[in-house]
């Protein structure tokens, strides 16, 4: 029986990040892009569903890889906006950047 999860399941996004940092490294050596990800050393519970929020990231980290240039660097930033929320960022090059707050 697959995993059901509600939407407001605590979910641990570490792993979720994990998962897609992943995709996101191999996606960015097919182009010759740096990946540097710079994630909080603390638990990031989060509540959702760890399929979208996946799809989330998956789709933020997608982009920064087509709209970087080949050569190109990728920043993620990833901390406590405050006791109940954490903020994902993605830098292109240190300019241009997308944030997500869960």
């Amino acid at each position: 029986m697959p995993n059901v999860y509600k939407e407001r399941d605590a979910v641990n996004l570490q792993d979720v990040l994990r998962r897609n940092l992943i995709v996101l490294e191999s996606l960015a050596e097919e182009k010759g892009i740096e990946v540097e990800a710079q994630i909080v050393d603390a638990p990031l519970l989060v509540k959702g569903n760890p399929q979208k929020l996946g799809r989330v990231l998956n789709n933020l980290f997608s982009n920064a890889v087509k709209y970087n240039r080949a050569g190109g660097k990728i920043t993620l930033v990833v901390g406590l906006e405050n006791k109940n929320k954490v903020r994902v960022s993605v830098w292109l090059n240190r300019t241009v950047g997308w944030s997500v707050v869960c």
